[in-house]
């Protein structure tokens, strides 16, 4: 298993534990949605691009 891997595998494992707390308030179970998603897109990208960079946004 690579470091990529291991991370993606992690950061999947977030995702559940965030979808797991869930349960009761929408407001905070749309939050805690969220934050899964973003550990799952993390997890995508260092799975097919382990060397890729982000870009910043430009603006204020």
């Amino acid at each position: 298993m690579t470091h990529a891997e291991f991370a993606a595998k992690l950061l999947r494992e977030a995702a559940n534990i965030f979808r797991s707390v869930g349960g009761g308030d929408p407001a905070s179970d749309a939050q805690t949605e969220e934050f899964a998603q973003i550990f799952e897109h993390a997890a995508d990208l260092v799975e097919t691009d382990p060397t890729g960079s982000l870009e910043r946004p430009t603006g204020p």
